[in-house]
């Protein structure tokens, strides 16, 4: 099952001014894996899974621990009303455990509209 990534600038809220507002959800890492296997991503907002309930919203293979798999995705998601929501990067992995690493390891949300 998918659990919180756990990281500077991972968990985050966003306010929205407007009804049915999109927000931009993304991210740029690098991934470690303790075993050669698949990382797969989703996001929470408010509380509710935005991905796939198995596949997520991406889904990255490294070969093993001394292997990064550099990994970046933008994901839109439309907000019915105007309010503040908690945006959590939740993660899971096919085989053994998963460490984020490198400058551009951050999370970020826009609204738009």
């Amino acid at each position: 099952s998918f659990t919180n990534v756990d990281g500077t600038n991972i968990s985050f809220s966003i306010t929205t001014v407007a009804n049915n507002s999109l927000i931009w959800l993304g991210l740029v890492a690098s991934v470690y894996i303790s075993a050669a296997g698949t990382v797969t991503y989703t996001w929470t907002v408010g509380g509710t899974n935005v991905g796939d309930s198995s596949a997520g919203v991406l889904v990255v293979y490294s070969s093993g621990v001394s292997t990064p798999a550099d990994c970046s995705h933008s994901f839109p998601y439309l907000v019915a009303t105007a309010g503040t929501y908690a945006c959590n990067l939740q993660w899971k992995t096919s085989t053994g455990t998963a460490t984020m690493q490198g400058i551009g390891g951050r999370a970020y949300a826009k609204e738009i509209g």
